[in-house]
């Protein structure tokens, strides 16, 4: 079992949310946290501080997020988990967040109940790689068409 409270990297477009999930993730325990609000910027920290980062968390409205995501996975493999968390997410979003390698997804309004479950599960989760596991388990839950 990886250690608890994680590291998480956090980033968002707006100071707001990023105030706002910080206050959460404080209150789930997350004590090593940092915010940043462009792609480059979350970028260049995963880049300059892979060692420090145990989770991203990422706004799936931040510009070039998914396109961070791709690039992070293709540099560091799959060591660091990445959660997006959508603003009525429709199930394309998702299916093109989890194929850009992102470990799970949340929807706004999120609870900390609910990230705090997310995070437990993706740190208890055991380090080698399962192909195609997190895609079954996060596509349970995608959202039907509408």
């Amino acid at each position: 079992m990886t250690h608890w409270p994680p590291a998480v990297l956090l980033g968002v477009h707006r100071d707001a949310i990023g105030q706002a999930m910080r206050d959460m993730l404080r209150a789930c325990g997350i004590r090593e946290l940092d915010l940043r609000y462009s792609s480059p910027e979350v970028s260049e920290s995963v880049r300059k501080q892979s060692w420090m980062w145990d989770v991203l968390i990422l706004d799936g409205s931040l510009a070039g997020g998914l396109q961070a995501v791709e690039t992070i996975r293709q540099t560091m493999g799959r060591k660091l988990k990445i959660i997006v968390i959508f603003s009525g997410p429709k199930r394309e979003d998702i299916l093109e967040a989890l194929r850009a390698g992102v470990n799970d997804f949340l929807a706004y309004p999120v609870s900390r109940a609910t990230v705090e479950k997310k995070l437990r599960r993706l740190m208890d989760q055991e380090e080698r790689a399962r192909p195609g596991a997190a895609v079954s388990r996060s596509a349970s839950e995608l959202p039907s068409r509408t």
